[in-house]
């Protein structure tokens, strides 16, 4: 084999299954791998041993090992197919164990440190963020390791550890308890620039995935009434929806969800073809008051005598406004959530 610079980092990429994103981001975070420049220009140059390591680290990441659990494991000498057949046997078998690395206790605290200076914050006391953490060694354990897995950018591990969570209670607990929490940490992480965009899209993708898997385990056609659930006009984060929706088919209603940034006019299509009993909005994103009340006018004025409620964390300041116009504002238990909305349709009969 030879050290000397000789492939670029789309062909590196062809060459070992690595996205080009991924081997910019090991590069930068971990120090490897580490190509040269070329000397007529700057593109990235990777040796034969660079290509040859980078395809082990892929190996042992597709065991489920994080990049920082597995990149020490390249020090070790790999002479043989067979050694390195019985590291990977060794690495899958530990792969339950819960990592004690230094890296993970460090991330752990970093996401500690990002959970106290987003509570101190004016916004977090503002907004009304749930900052209930679960005491459950068990719970918290399972959060953790999702985070790592986010923040790692390890797709294969997240994947497994949400699997894992979805045996530890009902799909409603499920969410609340645990994916819940885990999104108001990423919420915290990114709101004092510890997290990327792409890993916050990494978090929503694999967690919309499950509790869409979730919604169609539970969902019956035997409820009574039917309530249509949507973002308002420009929200684009479907997940707090989906689990407000896990709630409502725990009520024993029928649920039809319509997703992201749904506009009035588009509601009142469904309404008709659907015939709801109630209409839910989820609004995560906090909207200044002189715009969010033309935009709850434009809902209202389609409600017109459906019940109708709004909720999320960018709802509390629109509970005034939103009362006015006769709809509601889930703030409270879920059971004082619930029997506002039974109420409202108890009087349309």
């Amino acid at each position: 084999m030879t050290k000397q610079g000789r492939y670029r980092i789309q062909t590196v990429s062809q060459m070992t299954g690595i996205s080009t994103a991924t081997l910019r981001a090991w590069e930068r975070r971990y120090g490897i791998p580490k190509p040269v420049r070329g000397e007529s220009s700057s593109y990235r140059l990777y040796s034969e041993d660079e290509v040859s390591m980078l395809k082990k680290l892929k190996t042992l990441c597709d065991q489920g090992l994080a990049p920082s659990e597995a990149i020490p494991l390249l020090s070790e000498d790999i002479g043989s197919l067979e050694h390195y057949d019985a590291l990977l046997k060794k690495n899958a078998e530990a792969q339950s164990e819960i990592s004690s690395t230094q890296d993970f206790s460090q991330q752990i605290q970093e996401i500690k440190i990002a959970d106290s200076a987003f509570k101190q914050s004016p916004s977090a006391k503002s907004d009304g963020v749930r900052q209930a953490i679960p005491q459950d060694p068990k719970i918290s354990q399972t959060i953790d390791l999702i985070l790592k897995a986010i923040l790692d950018y390890q797709p294969i591990a997240l994947e497994n550890h949400i699997r894992s969570a979805l045996g530890l209670g009902s799909p409603k607990w499920v969410f609340d308890e645990i994916f819940a929490t885990v999104l108001v940490k990423i919420g915290n992480l990114w709101s004092i620039g510890q997290l990327s965009i792409a890993q916050e899209h990494l978090a929503s993708e694999y967690i919309g995935n499950a509790t869409r898997d979730l919604l169609r385990l539970v969902q019956s056609d035997e409820g009574q009434k039917l309530i249509l659930l949507a973002c308002v006009e420009n929200e684009f984060h479907t997940l707090p929806l989906y689990g407000s929706a896990l709630h409502f088919i725990q009520w024993g209603y029928r649920v039809v969800i319509l997703g992201a940034n749904t506009p009035a006019r588009a509601l009142k299509e469904s309404m008709i073809a659907i015939k709801p009993h109630a209409v839910g909005l989820s609004i995560t994103q906090k909207i200044a008051i002189e715009q969010a009340k033309p935009l709850m006018q434009s809902y209202a004025d389609v409600f017109e005598d459906l019940p109708w409620m709004i909720g999320g964390q960018g709802c509390d300041h629109l509970k005034n406004y939103v009362e006015k116009l006769g709809g509601i504002v889930a703030i409270g238990s879920p059971q004082e959530i619930k029997q506002k909305l039974e109420i409202s349709i108890s009087l349309q009969r």
